[in-house]
């Protein structure tokens, strides 16, 4: 109780005068006006406050607030001056941030914390009229007491896990994917991939080391679930000869019995179909109940299953929190969700059986997680918490939201960590993907070149170096979304050969890379500038400017950044951005700073050109097109299939089908063509112009790993 009283006191709030700024919400209040600002922007103004009077220089200001990003001066001086005018002031008087040439900028009015300890005394004081001023330093050093205590408790309770030796548990020409335990721990399940066309339920016995093959055919499989006897198996599953029809978000909930499915592969049973759904996330509880994650719209909540009577009812979902993973643990009987607040925190609740919240609390992140990464974590029962991993890094994460990293033996990274039922070992699955970027002919025909590759690279094993079109720059790293430079000659992409998502630049004899973020950031998309001669870029949920000599400047938003769709040449960014926690298309003006409206909520990919011509695809799979302010329905496209994303060339769509085939779209004329076909390896087309830019799936080495201590 001493120990949550005092973090709360310790808030770092503070008054300017009557402007009140409040950094835990990035709000500043000034009479009736409340402003949000920019992360970035209220960083500056706290380390000016803690400052208060002195010359903060410019590189100390750079150091503290950008400490991971490479940018240029500018960027600091554009947060001057939205704060200045949030704050009344301006540059020629400069009554409260005062510029000192050169150096730096120092806060001029007096600053008054709200979180003073003096100020909290002095109140307890008033209010009980007991002089507590001569009991302040036994009263703080009673709190300091016993924060020690609480701190001592934790540290003996909470010793960091490690997890020093690493085992293969597979190690084939197939990809391995979201591997679990089964409730005894005597043997694992698994996903085995078929080439690019789909998925397989596979099992292990782990004493014996014998391989299984559960269900017959190839399709689509996603997570899965015991039962409460360990006899009978979940999952959901769509089956297709092309994973391709997976971005119809329809996949149904099968079932298939163990004892059977262990003598011979089995046909899975249809539970519920995805009609009723979409679904994701099945979770068997312990009283005979499904439990799943079902979307309606940006939005999910999670919906009971009845197996008896065939019946869907709500169990659970809530107004604040955007949902977007669950997980459940029979040992414990209770259910983690995960999801976004309107204030874009990730936020854990503990459900019971009944849907009823036992707890519910944000979760604290450490700096070396993106701020938007999103977290998906499965049970450590032994130890009532829960586990999670980041890129090449595994994490605990406790009911009441902290997170301490596991000291683990990994070196690439890893998928969907679970506990062994003991708690004394982690499954995963371990490997990189490889993919590159290539050009191809803009024709029905094959080039010659094309079709020599096509013959003689016949049905590989997907881990297996495959490339049917000529990479434009080969390596074993996953290369993707490359883009021409307008009225030049350089290619962009996103590239991770050099250890983390980084923007690269390719030209005629030369390769360099441009951006240098931090090692663990996520890139939500990025445009060329209509005139080639800068790039906007989206990095952990941040706007930034990169030039061509490889300087970041940050564009301060109010809004996170999820997505970058275009830039028009009235300096019109197309945009997708969190708005009260829930994603939306926006138009944004460079000029004037300002986001105009919001076009879609319910969108999967949207494009718009240069004349400012907006094309999004909506949730449904359907065609939309905005030229002025209204939104209207490409009737034409409703035939049309597409794998979810498109590129927006002129007047022209493009875009590949469900048959591997690429097609082109008139928007003036509405004339659909069919333009050639395409290797099951391309994954996407991401630019056209003379040519298509495309990103082909060269190998995938993905491993079932299994961790564990050598203590």
């Amino acid at each position: 109780m001493f120990f949550h009283w005092y973090k709360n006191v310790m808030t770092q709030k503070f008054w300017l005068d009557k402007t009140y700024v409040d950094p835990s919400r990035n709000e500043i209040k000034r009479g009736q006006e409340l402003t949000v600002m920019a992360p970035k922007v209220i960083a500056v103004l706290s380390l000016l406050a803690k400052n208060q009077g002195e010359v903060v220089t410019i590189d100390a200001l750079m150091e503290h607030v950008w400490r991971d990003s490479v940018v240029s001066p500018s960027t600091l001086q554009q947060c001057i001056t939205k704060l200045r005018k949030v704050l009344g002031d301006d540059g020629k008087q400069q009554k409260i941030i005062k510029t000192h040439a050169k150096k730096g900028y120092s806060l001029e009015v007096d600053v008054t914390w709200d979180d003073s300890l003096e100020l909290l005394t002095l109140a307890a004081e008033q209010q009980k009229g007991f002089n507590f001023r001569p009991y302040s330093f036994w009263f703080v050093g009673l709190i300091l007491f016993f924060i020690s205590l609480y701190l001592w408790n934790v540290e003996e309770q909470h010793q960091p896990l490690s997890f020093d030796v690493l085992t293969p548990l597979t190690a084939t020409d197939e990809k391995e994917t979201v591997a679990q335990y089964s409730p005894d721990g005597s043997y694992i399940i698994f996903q085995r991939s078929n080439g690019f066309c789909g998925n397989s339920l596979w099992a292990k016995d782990l004493k014996n080391h014998q391989e299984y093959p559960l269900i017959k055919g190839v399709g689509a499989c996603s997570s899965g679930s015991f039962s409460a006897d360990g006899k009978q198996f979940i999952f959901m599953s769509k089956t297709t000869s092309k994973l391709r029809e997976i971005a119809d978000n329809c996949f149904n909930l099968m079932k298939i019995n163990l004892k059977q499915a262990f003598i011979k592969p089995q046909i899975p049973e249809l539970v519920l179909g995805c009609s009723r759904g979409p679904f994701d996330e099945p979770l068997w509880l312990n009283n005979g109940s499904i439990v799943l994650l079902k979307y309606q719209g940006n939005n999910a909540k999670l919906i009971k299953y009845s197996l008896v009577n065939d019946e869907l009812t709500d169990f659970y979902s809530s107004e604040n929190t955007e949902l977007y993973s669950a997980t459940y643990s029979p040992e414990l009987d209770l259910i983690a969700v995960v999801g976004l607040n309107k204030s874009s925190e990730h936020i854990l609740s503990i459900l019971n059986s009944h849907g009823e919240v036992q707890s519910s609390t944000v979760i604290k992140r450490p700096k070396r997680l993106a701020l938007y990464q999103f977290v998906f974590p499965s049970f450590d029962a032994k130890r009532k918490q829960l586990i999670f991993n980041s890129a090449k890094a595994l994490y605990t994460l406790s009911f009441s939201g902290e997170v301490t990293k596991i000291n683990a033996n990994i070196n690439s990274v890893i998928y969907s960590p679970r506990f062994h039922p003991n708690g004394q070992s982690i499954i995963a699955t371990q490997g990189v993907f490889d993919s590159d970027i290539a050009e191809v002919l803009l024709t029905k025909q094959e080039s010659k070149q094309e079709s020599q590759l096509a013959t003689k690279q016949v049905a590989p094993k997907f881990n297996q170096v495959y490339t049917p079109y000529t990479s434009i720059e080969r390596s074993i790293y996953i290369e993707r979304d490359a883009k021409y430079q307008p009225s030049g000659e350089g290619i962009a992409f996103i590239s991770n050969r050099s250890g983390g998502q980084q923007l690269w630049l390719k030209g005629q004899g030369y390769l360099k890379q441009l951006s240098h973020f931090k090692t663990d950031s996520i890139i939500q998309g990025y445009s060329w500038a209509p005139d080639g001669r800068s790039i906007l870029i989206a990095v952990n949920a941040e706007l930034y400017r990169l030039t061509l000599e490889g300087i970041a400047e940050q564009v301060e938003l109010a809004q996170p950044v999820l997505g970058i769709y275009g830039w028009a040449q009235n300096d019109i960014i197309l945009l997708k951005i969190r708005k009260a926690g829930v994603p939306a298309l926006t138009r944004y003006s460079l000029k004037q700073d300002l986001f105009l409206d919001t076009i879609a909520r319910n969108f999967r990919w949207a494009a718009i050109n240069l004349q400012g011509h907006i094309v999004y695809l909506d949730n449904k799979n359907q065609f939309w097109q905005l030229s002025t302010t209204e939104a209207e329905l490409i009737v034409a496209l409703q035939v049309a299939s597409t794998i979810g994303s498109f590129v927006l060339s002129g007047d022209k769509i493009y875009s590949i089908n469900k048959d591997q085939s690429i097609w082109t779209f008139n928007l003036e004329n509405n004339h659909y063509q069919v333009i050639r076909t395409i290797n099951e390896a391309v994954t996407n087309i991401s630019d056209v112009q003379d040519k298509i830019l495309i990103t082909q799936a060269i190998s995938a080495k993905k491993d079932v790993i299994e961790l564990s201590s050598s203590n």
